[in-house]
């Protein structure tokens, strides 16, 4: 941990500097103009600080004796400068603001407050763990998924406790915090010079306990310059593809329900390489259940007589955290299941929902309803972003419906049944200790509520800034474009609201006719007036009335 270097000054100095100088300022016209000595002369900024207060205060100067105190000060500030890093793209990013005139006590020279009082550059997860949270879990001895997925989002620790906030482990439920304690040994941590105050910050309430300092970092650091109703201009688009990976699927020592025969006939199955095109065309698909004429086709007969459509769609995990993550927009060419069903003769009596069966784990399917699938729509999908699917993208084809969780896209599906079921909630009702088809606990999975699709996410609507980084340095007096995505599921997205002054105020901006088949894609481009920091927060705001209660917020450095 960087520790900053102490400087001469002592409390009782600074209290007595503190009232010499309100003295000094209320008696000016008791304090001769006189030169500054070469004893204990000012740093050149803070020379010009001082020069600046003297003609402030009518061209009388301080007392010799506070005016080494500032002198001192100003020396602190600038031998405390705020860390800039260079990420592996090439991009500078400064986590702290820079020390700021008139953000100090005394008013005179530049505050390190936020270095040398908070050590804020040697605070949060990123002081640490400098290639992001996404890196780390990546990189974790045992299997997880991946949260990055290429989005290119700030990943902090509330997308972290979005899961794990009560974590189902062996003994029971287990608090966040004791998960992560356990992680960070005392000892361990004492090592890499931290302490508590290196993940927290007091609460404002005491009997609150101890804040995630990364989750008030922006309220606590001095220099962040609010900007009221904040102005720029604003696109949006639907056709933005994103997203390194369509499978959101641990590795696959942690999968569940593979067949090895399976695994066998694709060779090696969750590697990411491309499917023999011999058994890519003699796949076959069987159209079952209630339908007049059931049916088995291969897939190349399917795709030379189907209509194939070109769409772009997103995808959801049920995973997805507060800024998203787990989410992706694609472009896909796949069949419409809806003239599967047509070349089976239509459906008959008690026809309901459609289950898209897979080769791998025949029990792990689940219906998804007729209604949507005629409404919002449903597709057998065999090309992502261009290319066949990979093996872990469930080569030869899936299913996909873009509005609903990708716990109903099976993958290696092998035909679609017609049942008399509506819609089948994977978790819907699950309490503490309940287990589902394969006896595994998912009681934590409480806040995951399908059928109503309130609040599928942990904020609904998910809204993210991607592309940049927590600290960005920026040019002064350039437009400089945010961007990123919003998604609500099955709720169109009708507006975004921007705020610079922490959530005082917001400026809306509607995205008319914006289609839930996909993500909106906004871009927000805003030109820095004036050197200093900046923080840009987000909410998205759905047909339906709901607002984001969380939205994604970023710190950005004008220079």
């Amino acid at each position: 941990m960087r520790k900053p270097e102490n400087k001469k000054l002592l409390k009782p100095a600074l209290a007595a500097a503190s009232l010499s100088l309100v003295m000094g300022l209320s008696l000016t016209a008791c304090v001769p103009n006189a030169t500054q000595g070469s004893e204990g002369a000012a740093s050149d900024a803070g020379s010009a600080r001082l020069s600046e207060l003297s003609q402030q205060t009518g061209g009388y100067k301080l007392e010799g004796g506070l005016e080494q105190i500032l002198s001192n000060l100003q020396e602190q500030a600038d031998a405390n400068p705020a860390e800039i890093r260079t990420l592996e793209d090439g991009t500078q990013v400064q986590r702290t603001p820079d020390s700021v005139y008139n953000q100090s006590a005394l008013q005179a020279v530049d505050s390190d407050y936020n270095i040398y009082v908070l050590n804020a550059d040697a605070r949060g997860c990123e002081a640490c763990h400098t290639d992001g949270l996404d890196t780390l879990v990546e990189n974790m001895a045992f299997p997880h998924w991946p949260i990055g997925n290429g989005l290119h989002t700030n990943i902090n620790v509330e997308d972290c406790m979005f899961c794990h906030d009560e974590t189902q482990g062996r003994d029971g439920v287990v608090p966040f915090s004791q998960l992560i304690h356990g992680i960070h040994s005392k000892d361990s941590f004492k090592e890499m010079g931290g302490d508590c105050m290196s993940c927290h910050a007091p609460a404002s309430d005491t009997r609150e306990g101890l804040s995630l300092w990364d989750a008030v970092k922006h309220t606590e650091l001095r220099g962040i310059k609010k900007v009221e109703d904040v102005q720029g201009t604003f696109t949006f688009d639907q056709t933005t593809v994103l997203g390194d990976d369509s499978t959101f699927r641990v590795d696959p020592a942690a999968a569940d329900g593979w067949n090895s025969q399976y695994a066998e006939l694709t060779n090696d199955a969750y590697s990411n390489i491309e499917g023999d095109p011999e058994k890519f065309n003699n796949w076959e698909i069987t159209v079952s259940g209630l339908v007049e004429n059931p049916y088995t086709i291969t897939l190349g007969e399917l795709i030379a007589e189907a209509p194939v459509e070109e769409f772009t769609a997103k995808l959801n995990c049920m995973l997805t955290a507060p800024s998203g993550t787990m989410l992706g927009n694609y472009n896909l060419k796949g069949i419409p299941m809806s003239w599967l069903i047509e070349k089976a003769g239509g459906l008959t009596d008690g026809a309901l929902g459609v289950r898209a069966t897979r080769a791998d784990a025949p029990n792990s399917n689940y219906n998804f309803a007729l209604e949507d699938l005629y409404s919002d729509g449903g597709w057998l999908v065999f090309e992502v972003n261009g290319h066949p699917l990979t093996m872990a993208e469930g080569w030869p084809v899936r299913a996909w419906y873009p509005q609903h969780g990708a716990y109903l896209a099976s993958r290696y599906c092998n035909g679609i049944e017609i049942t008399d079921k509506a819609d089948e909630s994977y978790y819907e009702g699950f309490e503490y200790g309940d287990q589902d088809a394969r006896g595994n606990e998912f009681g934590w999975r409480r806040m995951f509520v399908h059928q109503d699709y309130t609040q599928l996410c942990a904020d609904k609507p998910v809204v993210a800034v991607t592309y940049t980084p927590e600290g960005k340095i920026i040019p002064v007096g350039q437009p400089y474009e945010f961007q990123g995505y919003a998604d609500a599921w099955d709720d169109p997205i009708v507006a975004l609201e921007f705020s610079m002054d922490g959530g005082n105020t917001w400026t809306r901006y509607d995205t008319p006719g914006a289609d839930p088949i996909a993500w909106v894609y906004w871009h927000f481009t805003w030109t820095p007036e004036e050197p200093g920091a900046y923080v840009l927060k987000i909410r998205g705001i759905t047909e339906s009335g709901v607002v984001s209660t969380l939205g994604d917020e970023v710190m950005v450095n004008a220079k």
